[in-house]
């Protein structure tokens, strides 16, 4: 359980690095499907009705998901003005 808190914990740092890695060269980057509210709703839930590792495991996975969600539709916001020649 303590490697998959820390792989939730990791991947939670992933995404608030990844958005502000994000909007230094794209206005708004809020993608993606464990942001924070999320995130701590899911904790607090999981913690108050005795669901934690479900959560933890759901935390580890999604937060993932979210960080490179943030990375391709970074990487595609950067491409879109190349591709229609406004660079």
């Amino acid at each position: 359980m303590a490697l998959v808190s820390a792989a939730a914990l990791r991947g939670a740092f992933k995404v608030r690095y990844g958005r502000a890695r994000a909007e230094l060269v794209i206005p708004k980057c809020t993608v993606g499907l464990m942001e924070r509210p999320e995130r701590i709703t899911l904790i607090a839930a999981g913690s108050r009705f005795g669901f934690f590792h479900v959560a933890a495991w759901s935390l580890a996975v999604t937060t993932r998901l979210t960080a490179f969600h943030r990375v391709f539709y970074t990487r595609r916001a950067i491409k879109a003005p190349q591709e229609r020649g406004f660079d």
